[in-house]
């Protein structure tokens, strides 16, 4: 049996395999899941928009031009290089809705994973 606690450096992920390995099938299957985790419950930080562009199969630069340029290479790259820091209400509604879309995630959040707790860290600005 294996666990993997903190899978993929999200604290909030706990992978349990049972007696089977992980493979790339059922490793797809993850990624569903996972993004339907962030998308739906969870705010977003650096880490995970790294991660749901990823998913897309897109580097920074292609990214700027899916969104129109709406946010430029190097603004994404630098919202993602802070990996632990939440992004502004404004830019995380933005990619929740972006890639909801994109990955096809039943979009459904409630008010309050949007609201910033005050106790979170401070929240990065577009710039």
């Amino acid at each position: 049996m294996a666990i993997y606690k903190n899978y993929l450096g999200f604290e909030y992920i706990t992978v349990d395999t049972g007696n089977k390995r992980l493979s790339q099938k059922s490793g797809l299957g993850l990624d569903k899941k996972i993004s339907e985790i962030i998308i739906q419950e969870c705010p977003i930080r650096g880490r995970e928009l790294t991660y749901l562009r990823s998913l897309l199969g897109l580097s920074c630069a292609k990214l700027s031009l899916v969104i129109k340029g709406a946010l430029s290479s190097s603004t994404i790259a630098k919202l993602e290089q802070k990996q632990d820091t939440r992004l502004s209400p404004v830019n995380e509604v933005f990619f929740r809705t972006f890639f909801s879309e994109a990955l096809g995630v039943k979009l459904s959040v409630k008010s309050k994973i949007l609201i910033p707790d005050s106790k979170e860290e401070p929240i990065i600005m577009a710039s």
